[in-house]
């Protein structure tokens, strides 16, 4: 995983590290968890972090750490 962008666009590309990794699993776990992200790139391989909107501390720390479960369930495979 390597990080992206110019600056406060921001992405985690999971293609970078040269596997076939696609961020459409950490996608769907944010979605079950009510979380929203978007996908870029050639193949689905970027998350995409946009600058968030005026947000309470909490609830941004929420959301990333749904992200960060996301992200890890492309290890288990």
């Amino acid at each position: 995983m390597v990080t992206r962008g110019r600056g406060l666009a921001l992405g985690i590309d999971l293609g970078a590290s040269g596997g076939p990794l696609r961020a459409d699993r950490p996608q769907h776990h944010a979605f079950e968890q009510g979380l929203i992200v978007e996908l870029c790139g050639r193949d689905n391989e970027v998350v995409k972090l946009p600058p968030p909107p005026p947000v309470d501390l909490a609830l941004l720390d929420r959301g990333l750490d749904v992200l960060l479960q996301g992200l890890r369930t492309i290890r288990r495979t």
